[in-house]
Parts: structure tokens; C-alpha cells; sequence
């Protein structure tokens, strides 16, 4: 699991910097993107079948601090910290019902409301950030399972 997130740090270190101009679009969009994340995603008919019943104010919040997070991401980039969030959120929200699928879905419609809420040459230096995590979901659950099998086996 250690060389996976050594190899998931090396390439995230590769993410080119986010200008101030970008950064502050973003920010001043936050609660336009969470509301229209909220709506593309509630729209899904397969929305139970990612989230699980009952989850509908746990998956607004997640989008909440998704979108809250990411303009702080984007401003001061720590690879580490990005890998540790997403791990950390992977376990807490499959932990709660969701599905791996979820995440998917969800990083795909929030780069999608990137482009469309962005300024042109704002979203295509804040997109990067999400087709990394795209591109590298697979790995990221490993760690985040991996994780969560090493906590049960201290408390077993």
C-alpha cells in the first residue's frame, strides 16, 4: 500500500499550479457549483443505488465540503494532503452507504460544471485536478481500503 501512495504522491506532485485568478473564480462560485452538483446529482434515477437509501443530506454535504475543500485545494496544493482527504472521504462515506461507483459520477459531473461555470482559461487549470482524481480513483479506494482493512485488524 506504501509504494501505491508513494506512486500516487509522485504523480500528483506533477499537477501544474492553480493561478490566484483561478483560484478566486472558484472560490467566488462555490455555492453555484455545490447547488448545481446537488442538482445534476439528484437527478440520477440510479442515485440510491450510489449513495444508498437514506443518504441524501450526507451526499449535499459531501458535495458541500467537496467544493468548500477544493477551492482551498487548489490555492495551497499539498500532493499528500490531497491523497489523505480522498482516502479519508472514500472510507467515511463507503463506511455510511456509499458505493465506490459514486465517486465517479460525482468527480465527472463536478468537472463538468467546472467547464460550464468557469471562465474558459480559468477551467483549464482547475480541470486538471479532477481528471487526476478520475484517473487515479482505483488506486486511490486501494489505499482507502487498505486502510480501512489495517484499522479493523489493530481493533480485532
Amino acid at each position: 500500500m506504501e509504494e501505491t501512495r508513494n506512486s500516487l504522491f509522485t504523480s500528483a506532485s506533477l499537477l501544474p499550479p492553480v493561478s490566484a485568478e483561478a483560484c478566486e473564480e472558484y472560490r467566488c462560485k462555490v455555492l453555484l457549483m455545490i447547488c448545481r452538483l446537488n442538482q445534476v446529482m439528484e437527478a440520477r434515477e440510479d442515485l440510491d443505488d450510489l449513495i444508498g437509501p437514506g443518504n441524501l443530506e450526507l451526499m449535499r454535504e459531501n458535495h458541500a465540503n467537496h467544493v468548500h475543500y477544493f477551492s482551498t485545494l487548489l490555492e495551497v496544493f499539498e500532493p499528500g494532503n490531497l491523497i489523505d482527504t480522498v482516502t479519508w472521504v472514500v472510507r467515511t462515506y463507503r463506511s455510511r452507504g456509499f458505493s465506490l461507483g459514486y465517486w465517479p459520477v460525482m468527480l465527472d459531473a463536478a468537472k463538468r460544471i467546472a467547464h460550464e461555470e468557469l471562465s474558459s482559461c480559468n477551467s483549464i487549470r482547475i480541470v486538471p485536478y479532477y481528471e487526476w482524481i478520475e484517473s487515479h480513483f482505483a488506486e486511490l479506494a486501494h489505499v482507502a481500503e487498505a486502510r480501512d482493512d489495517g484499522a479493523q485488524h489493530e481493533r480485532g
